[in-house]
């Protein structure tokens, strides 16, 4: 049974999963948080961020408090979904300043590893995602000419044991 209310949205408890899509979640806004962190010693600001992502994390996953987000516990294992990663993003880049992709949680999958993420970029010292340990490859001239079906069927044979062309 439906039955009109004006609600006032914004005093509904945002972390009930079954009024996540009703409520309006108090928006984390930058508090400094920049600021802040320049404030710490270099050894505590880790702790800090990773504050601030179980502490989003808690939110987005609708658990009463960040002590309930486990440090290096899968994003993924505790519940996490694609639109949740999404919502997760958009908290921590509100809170954070940083412009960060949508798989943020997925390249970074515990609160532990995103912390360490956010500090790097926050701090400038951000390392390169690329491994250098893998060589680049090229192509063969022939195998560039090719089209798509005829260059899986020939990835096919070479797998198969085939070998090269």
């Amino acid at each position: 049974m439906q039955v009109p209310a004006n609600l006032d949205r914004s005093r509904l408890p945002a972390t009930q999963p079954i009024l996540r899509g009703i409520a309006v979640a108090p928006r984390v806004e930058p508090d400094g948080l920049a600021d802040r962190l320049a404030a710490l010693p270099d050894a505590e600001r880790p702790r800090v961020l990773l504050d601030v992502v179980r502490t989003a994390a808690a939110t987005v996953l609708g658990q009463p408090s960040r002590h309930r987000v486990e440090p290096d516990a899968s994003f993924l294992e505790v519940g996490l979904d694609s639109l949740m990663a999404v919502e997760l993003r958009n908290r921590l880049a509100a809170a954070t300043g940083l412009t960060l992709s949508a798989t943020l949680a997925f390249d970074q999958p515990s609160p532990r590893r995103m912390a360490r993420y956010l500090h790097a970029r926050l701090s400038g010292t951000e390392e390169s995602t690329v491994d250098e340990s893998v060589p680049d490859v090229e192509l063969p001239v022939e195998l560039e000419s090719l089209a798509e079906d005829e260059l899986l069927a020939a990835a096919a044979e070479f797998l198969d044991g085939g070998g090269s062309r």
